[in-house]
């Protein structure tokens, strides 16, 4: 049904088809293939289908660059001389990590609830894996760094 304000602005011709209306929205556009028809029924009613798409930028700006610097500034803390700043290093990326997840549960909740994992929920899973696994690299290189200079102790003592 349309609304009798919307009447107005509604015109049907019969084999013709154009949408005047802007194509941008806020949060969506309205894609090429729209308007298009689905059916007629015999003189009740038209089914037309607009599809709507999501705008990239707002994802790209809130979501993209903000993990992709905080997975730099993760990466940037491999470079970090050990052992001298191996606190840094770790308090770094769990900093990281705490600021991912901040992410990934703001996005979640401006994300509609599906039954499968959408493409930037791997986006997010991955980009909170980094950060681990710097954690992991950073100690077990820390670790072995110990092991080395306990070997040495004890072969001088010897």
């Amino acid at each position: 049904m349309v609304d009798s304000k919307d009447k107005e602005k509604i015109k049907l011709i019969l084999g013709e088809m154009k949408m005047e209306a802007e194509r941008e929205l806020p949060k969506y556009f309205v894609s090429e293939e729209s308007p298009r028809f689905v059916r007629i029924n015999e003189g009740e009613a038209v089914h037309m289908e607009i599809l709507l798409k999501r705008t990239l930028t707002s994802e790209t700006m809130k979501t993209f660059i903000p993990s992709i610097l905080l997975v730099c500034f993760s990466y940037a803390t491999s470079f970090f001389r050990l052992p001298n700043f191996f606190n840094a290093a770790i308090a770094a990326n769990l900093t990281v990590m705490l600021t991912m997840t901040n992410l990934i549960k703001s996005v979640l909740q401006r994300l509609p609830q599906t039954s499968y994992i959408k493409w930037i929920e791997y986006w997010l899973l991955f980009t909170q894996f980094i950060p681990f696994v710097q954690v992991i690299l950073i100690t077990s290189i820390e670790w072995l760094r110990n092991q080395e200079e306990l070997e040495k102790l004890l072969d001088k003592d010897l």
